[in-house]
């Protein structure tokens, strides 16, 4: 069967982030004072250059700037993971003991068309964005727009736009975000979150790539194109 390559950017998104299991997590319905860990389960339907492709993901994320992403098939299979630790990132698929190397806004601009950092992911999935004196820098970047309760409930950078069209019940975490890009647009669908669990350092550390071979952007996307 013809495979369509603009469709392997789509079954990924990523913030950020990881697997913590087959069985979504509860639904915190506020986020905490101070967000310290994050974690659940989401699924995005996208299309990015007129394709359209949908994905279903877990993601782990430890502030300030570490985090997993694993994106599932069908089947439940993992297809790969990325993992950001710091200023550093990484595309890893374990069936081929390969990974690529880049940043975190690199790989998230080749999957949606723009480019997202763990910070700014982390504020799609949890609604929890710290503005004002104290507050993370690259909100400078950013224009936000509340609500009468203070959600955040749109937003934008650039060309980047998101729109929150539902919260979970009585509460302020984003159920269903819509964005859209110049070359992209969809829906994030949040599953399950909950915050501030204790999360095992392995989880989140990459040192296990020391057994992987780092290749070039074009060999991942050459994988990819096979087994898709």
């Amino acid at each position: 069967m013809k495979t369509r390559p603009k469709g392997i950017w789509l079954t990924g998104f990523a913030l950020v982030l990881a697997l913590v299991g087959c069985r979504p997590a509860p639904v915190a319905l506020s986020p905490p004072a101070e967000l310290k860990e994050l974690e659940g389960y989401a699924r995005l339907r996208m299309t990015l250059h007129d394709q359209p492709a949908k994905s279903r993901f877990s993601f782990l994320v430890q502030t300030p700037g570490r985090g997993r992403v694993q994106v599932f098939d069908p089947l439940n299979r993992t297809l790969y993971e990325i993992y950001v630790d710091g200023e550093r990132a990484y595309f890893v698929l374990p069936g081929k003991k390969v990974y690529w190397q880049g940043t975190g806004a690199d790989i998230f601009e080749k999957f949606l068309g723009f480019s997202l950092s763990l910070q700014e992911m982390t504020g799609l999935l949890s609604g929890l964005w710290r503005e004002g004196p104290g507050g993370p820098a690259f909100l400078a970047s950013w224009t936000l727009r509340r609500d009468t309760e203070g959600r955040v409930v749109s937003g934008g950078r650039e060309d980047f736009q998101f729109f929150v069209e539902d919260f979970f019940a009585k509460g302020r975490v984003p159920r269903r975000v819509n964005f859209k890009s110049r070359q992209s647009q969809g829906r994030l669908d949040v599953l399950s979150v909950e915050f501030n669990r204790t999360i095992g350092a392995g989880l989140l550390s990459p040192a296990f790539l020391k057994d992987f071979s780092p290749v070039g952007w074009e060999e991942i996307e050459k994988i990819l194109k096979h087994e898709t």
